[in-house]
């Protein structure tokens, strides 16, 4: 069984990866919403994201909720778009 300390130093571990991988995949995003992006649909947490992308919380939130108006303004118009094809 793995002790608190063992698991405290694997967490600590896969942080680091996370990261590393995270800043991989933001390398090519230009924008802070980019980023948010696509941060988010790798599942990565609110408070997560602020961390990597120098930011706060409620500017996450904001930039993910703004993304989500966009996601279903562009679904409703393509829905539309194609009805009348």
């Amino acid at each position: 069984m793995m002790s608190k300390e063992q698991f405290e130093q694997l967490s600590e571990k896969l942080d680091t990866i996370i990261r590393l991988v995270a800043g991989n995949l933001l390398k090519e995003a230009g924008s802070k919403t980019r980023k948010v992006e696509i941060l988010h649909s790798i599942g990565i947490s609110t408070k997560e994201i602020a961390q990597l992308v120098d930011t706060t919380e409620q500017s996450v939130e904001t930039l993910k909720t703004r993304l989500k108006k966009r996601t279903e303004e562009a679904t409703s118009k393509g829905g539309k778009k194609s009805g009348k094809d």
